[in-house]
């Protein structure tokens, strides 16, 4: 898996992301980064709470990047915190590839009788029962009606307007993801 982030005409990339044992403080793991499909450095986190540390196989283009890189502030809670530096990218990165992947085991795992939906930050789930129905329901026979279909389209809906939810599932008719 990989992921990537834009800073200026710059977009870097995490690949070969292998999670390590390390310490329990933050995620343990090793990558490459390139930039434009090129690598530049390899990076580490041992998960002792400190940002990724970074060996540089390209200095010329580890350089560039790095104060192309310096110049974005990182935003939380709509207030800058400080500047982004290539560790900072690395880590961030990295977070992103294991949730997305957390994300798609769920999916995977609950979609069949849940309406899967998610924000960024938490995921909610919702099994849809049928009144005189024992058991699971599995969600793609909820559509056969119309009636049905357009309950089950203002439930989605409101959950997707509610805190910003995409709804995740794929055995749902594609309009309502």
């Amino acid at each position: 898996k990989k992921e990537s982030m834009t800073f200026g005409k710059y977009k870097i990339t995490l690949k070969c992301l292998k999670q390590v044992k390390g310490h329990d403080d933050s995620l343990s793991f090793t990558a490459k980064m390139y930039v434009n499909n090129k690598p530049f450095c390899e990076a580490y986190n041992d998960g002792w709470g400190g940002s990724a540390m970074l060996t540089i196989i390209n200095k010329e283009l580890f350089e560039m990047i790095d104060n192309e890189v310096i110049k974005y502030s990182i935003i939380y809670d709509k207030k800058e915190i400080g500047k982004y530096t290539l560790s900072d990218v690395a880590d961030e990165l990295a977070c992103i590839i294991v949730d997305n992947k957390k994300l798609w085991d769920i999916i995977r795992k609950h979609e069949d009788d849940n309406f899967i939906f998610h924000n960024g930050m938490s995921t909610n789930m919702i099994h849809y029962t049928t009144k005189g129905m024992k058991g699971k329901t599995p969600i793609h026979t909820l559509f056969k009606t119309k009636s049905m279909y357009l309950t089950l389209s203002t439930m989605i809906k409101k959950n997707c307007e509610n805190g910003n939810y995409k709804c995740y599932n794929t055995n749902i008719p594609s309009d309502f993801v």
